[in-house]
């Protein structure tokens, strides 16, 4: 839809001397009819069904667009001016959509560091009390025993000193 409207908006009757414009949103074209093509063949015939609806609303809008802007509209100077704003309009909400996913991904980034935050005010200690003032030659290291559950956990929930062999 944007390199239609900038296409539009580079046609000698709405603005003139735009070639630039026009090739570049064209290339733009090209690859956006490769994509949807692509799609086209990979997409299921509910996907499909829904990008043609969307495309042919694009068209319908783009056709107005144009009967308007040419109907009414008498010099360059108006119809550049219209169909430029309706250019940035269109700019602004496609690159703009992605804040949607980044809004979402702020409240998941809000969550996680209210959930940081409890787990650090309230998490349980992973020593016991009276290894605290023991050394650090004295302290068991981090084994499992034969059934491969874990002795640190033993030891803290029973709170029984156990001797590795």
């Amino acid at each position: 839809m944007n390199c239609l409207l900038w296409n539009f908006y580079g046609l000698p009757m709405v603005h003139p001397d735009s070639t630039l414009l026009i090739s570049i949103n064209s290339a733009g074209l090209a690859m956006e009819a490769i994509y949807v093509t692509i799609f086209f063949l990979y997409a299921d015939r509910k996907g499909q069904v829904k990008v043609i609806g969307c495309i042919f609303i694009e068209l319908v809008f783009l056709a107005i667009l144009v009967t308007c802007t040419l109907k009414f509209s008498d010099t360059h100077e108006q119809r550049s001016t219209i169909v430029g704003i309706i250019c940035v309009i269109f700019n602004i909400v496609m690159y703009a959509s992605p804040l949607t996913v980044m809004i979402a991904n702020s409240v998941g980034l809000s969550s996680g560091v209210i959930q940081l935050a409890l787990h650090a005010c309230y998490r349980k200690p992973t020593l016991n009390h009276e290894d605290v003032d023991k050394p650090a030659a004295e302290l068991q290291p981090y084994t499992a025993d034969e059934n491969g559950s874990d002795l640190w956990v033993q030891c803290y929930l029973t709170h029984k000193h156990i001797d590795i062999p």
